[in-house]
């Protein structure tokens, strides 16, 4: 009855229901507990974001900013995050090379000119 099966079902319903119900309870309780041991990785990492002002001998006094995006469960979300990151890299890359090329511009202006 804990389990959230009713005494109908139970009693006069069929013998392998408290079975489902049971296994249902055991996903429910390791979801829960994924849930808790997400939230305290979010706070941990908060907790670490703003460790340089709880230190008073720390001679940085700046917290670093809290995570920008959640952290990535699913392997979809995981995807997803992998590709934002390559196309960042890609984006600091090709601005990179966009300052080279006008530096290196700039020489050769100076050279001819």
């Amino acid at each position: 009855m804990a389990m959230g099966m009713s005494y109908h079902d139970y009693w006069d319903g069929d013998s392998m229901m408290a079975k489902y119900y049971r296994e249902a309870e055991i996903h429910k309780q390791e979801k829960e507990n994924y849930l808790a041991w997400l939230h305290g990785l979010y706070i941990y990492s908060a907790l670490i974001d703003v460790a340089p002002i709880l230190n008073p001998m720390s001679r940085k006094k700046k917290p670093k900013q809290y995570m920008e995006t959640p952290v990535p469960i699913t392997k979809r979300a995981t995807d997803r995050a992998r590709e934002e990151e390559n196309r960042k890299k890609m984006e600091n890359g090709k601005n990179a090379m966009q300052m080279m090329m006008k530096g290196l511009n700039a020489k050769l202006k100076r050279r001819e000119g």
